[in-house]
């Protein structure tokens, strides 16, 4: 994610794409149940992101420190899994709506966008692993960094596609 923030604002955040998300989804969600359940589970994503609208640095001195990280971690446990859920659903509707329409390809290629993407979680969550050992972490996170750019063009390639074709 892309964080830009001015006085402890952000100045493009999370709820925006959600939102939108949540528009765009309302349209498909008629040509498939994958597209109507994950228009549904932008409602908790767009309220979970209201909150990272406006961040105050937490002091490191904090006497609530713990419970404060406690809570953070919760809900980016909570954001995660539901984001996967909402992806998953898009591109089972992608898939389910190019099989309706005999696009296979685009069917078979939905499939490996959302392999990759569950596949970079992973490596994601990983990180937290590797980041102890020194060297291996720079070039583990880099190769992440450089996989997600090319997930990301490659599920855009996708859209696009989708949106040519479907």
């Amino acid at each position: 994610m892309l964080d830009v923030r001015i006085n402890h604002f952000d100045i493009l955040p999370d709820i925006i794409g959600y939102i939108l998300f949540f528009i765009g989804l309302g349209t498909l969600a008629l040509s498939s149940e994958y597209f109507r359940r994950a228009k549904i589970l932008t409602i908790p994503m767009i309220v979970l992101s209201i909150p990272a609208i406006y961040e105050r640095k937490i002091a490191i001195n904090s006497v609530n420190l713990g419970s404060i990280l406690g809570f953070n971690l919760l809900i980016g446990i909570v954001s995660l899994v539901i984001s996967i859920i909402i992806v998953y659903d898009i591109f089972q509707g992608i898939r389910e709506l190019s099989l309706q329409r005999g696009a296979q390809e685009i069917s078979f290629e939905a499939e490996d966008r959302w392999v990759q993407f569950i596949w970079l979680q992973v490596a994601v969550i990983g990180a937290f692993i590797v980041i102890f050992i020194p060297f291996i972490n720079l070039i583990y996170v880099i190769t992440i960094f450089v996989a997600a750019i090319i997930l990301t063009i490659n599920i855009l390639k996708l859209i696009k596609k989708c949106g040519d074709f479907l």
